[in-house]
């Protein structure tokens, strides 16, 4: 009766977690499940991850759930879902799945790809969409963080002066900073223009829902004012009183 009267009391189970109605309903809602319009949705999707390196196995998915019980990432982020974005893909979705986060949160620590019983290696299929979004500016901003730093100095970690003493004592050269290889590929791949590129879009998209918005609660303005009534103390005619006037 104690246990009892603590999941009551404060919401929770005794063993620690969240009582039915708890914490876990909080995530859902309508952005956690949004309306899908399917006149949007991309047939060929799949099969584009599928000609993508890393994503010929896509097709093997039959939405047993392991990727997301070994996930340390989901574990902690809501936002990341290994198996409902490979779903979103066969789905066609790909104005979701290419424009979302989630395909970024990957950490890459190989828990799915080594335990998934049809080998559809989820790691690689979420870098080969990467590819894609990369390919069409949806890069996101750690990444394009990532790019500067390697265009400065080319590496991502300094290596400072201490550093090199301290190779140099354990008989190992010199690490000297080269950014010119990592200029030529971003200028190859044109990251900055697609990085540009997708940037202007996002603008233009916010400036469209905010005139979206704007003509919409103009619209709902308009229809909510209705005519002004008589003034106060106005009599009105009796029924028929205009009929028996004019004979």
């Amino acid at each position: 009766m104690a246990g009892e009267a603590e999941t009551k009391a404060d919401g929770k189970e005794p063993d620690g977690k969240q009582a039915a109605g708890g914490g876990q309903q909080a995530a859902e809602g309508p952005e956690a499940f949004p309306v899908v319009d399917c006149d949007e949705l991309d047939p060929g999707f799949r099969e584009e991850v599928a000609r993508e390196a890393g994503g010929e196995n896509i097709r093997r998915c039959f939405q047993c759930g392991t990727c997301v019980a070994m996930c340390p990432v989901a574990e902690h982020d809501a936002r990341y879902d290994p198996r409902r974005i490979i779903r979103m893909v066969n789905l066609g979705m790909r104005k979701q799945v290419l424009s979302g986060p989630g395909i970024w949160l990957c950490s890459g620590c190989y828990n799915c790809f080594e335990r998934c019983p049809q080998d559809v290696k989820p790691t690689q299929i979420l870098q080969a969409i990467q590819h894609i979004a990369s390919r069409e500016g949806h890069t996101h901003k750690a990444f394009k963080g990532a790019i500067g730093l390697l265009c400065q100095r080319g590496r991502l970690i300094e290596v400072s002066e201490f550093d090199n003493r301290a190779r140099g004592k354990l008989g190992l050269p010199g690490i000297k900073e080269d950014p010119e290889p990592t200029k030529k590929i971003v200028v190859h791949e044109k990251i900055d223009e697609r990085a540009a590129e997708s940037g202007q879009r996002a603008a233009e998209k916010k400036a469209d829902e905010g005139g979206r918005a704007a003509g919409q609660q103009g619209s709902e303005g308009a229809e909510g004012k209705k005519e002004p009534g008589p003034a106060p103390g106005t009599r009105h005619p009796a029924p028929g009183a205009d009929k028996e006037g004019s004979k």
